[in-house]
């Protein structure tokens, strides 16, 4: 029987796209292996844990180009937010978005267009995300088959979240942003979806930490 060749040390524990498997000495048939996992299409992986949100983005992030972000939910949870019941896991398709005028088209993506003042930003893992307030505002136009109120209890308890950081022992992580800057991204949003429930989410997101818990685990439900 034909010994089974290792991965470079470098692709262990990481994601690859199949297109550069000669680059890395790897044959069509080490390619179809039983301990590779195959993510998406064109992709392969060893020893992720593909139900971890992160994890999963490392393997998109493979197939991605200087072009794209991870945006909507999708960001705000490699940022670490609270999101609904739903959204808060990486059973669901990846939010990803392409500057100009096409959008990522693969099983397993949402893909959306990306405006060109749109800032990117590297999250905590290093993946890059549209700017965390941009997140937000995108977020509310996910509000699916959820009650109006659903969807501003979300929007309250993802908001406050960023804007106060994770609780950790001993106090907070740093805020992913600023209020102003929330403020600067729902007006740079406009009268696009979800709009109005941005404008009624910021003053209460505002009043601060005090309302977190109520809001997160209203979202949640």
């Amino acid at each position: 029987m034909t010994e089974r060749r290792a991965l470079p040390y470098f692709l262990m524990q990481n994601a690859f796209a199949t297109a550069r498997a000669d680059e890395f000495g790897l044959s069509r048939g080490r390619m179809r292996a039983s301990d590779l996992q195959s993510p998406f299409r064109g992709v392969r992986s060893e020893g992720l844990d593909l139900d971890n949100l992160v994890h999963r983005c490392r393997a998109a992030a493979t197939f991605m180009t200087e072009q794209e972000a991870f945006c909507h939910s999708t960001a705000l949870g490699l940022w670490g937010a609270p999101l609904p019941a739903g959204l808060d896991s990486a059973a669901g398709a990846l939010h990803i978005a392409t500057r100009g005028t096409t959008r990522r088209r693969r099983a397993g993506v949402v893909g959306h267009r990306l405006a060109t003042q749109t800032q990117l930003q590297a999250s905590p893992d290093g993946l890059v995300t549209v700017a965390p307030a941009a997140a937000w505002c995108q977020f509310a136009s996910q509000r699916g088959d959820r009650t109006r109120e659903k969807m501003l209890l979300a929007l309250v308890a993802t908001g406050d979240y960023l804007i106060t950081g994770r609780r950790i022992p001993g106090g907070r992580e740093p805020a992913a942003c600023t209020l102003t800057q929330l403020q600067h991204a729902i007006d740079a949003h406009g009268r696009a979806r979800g709009a109005r429930l941005l404008a009624e989410a910021l003053p209460l997101g505002a009043r601060g930490r005090s309302c977190y818990p109520y809001a997160a685990g209203a979202a949640r439900a």
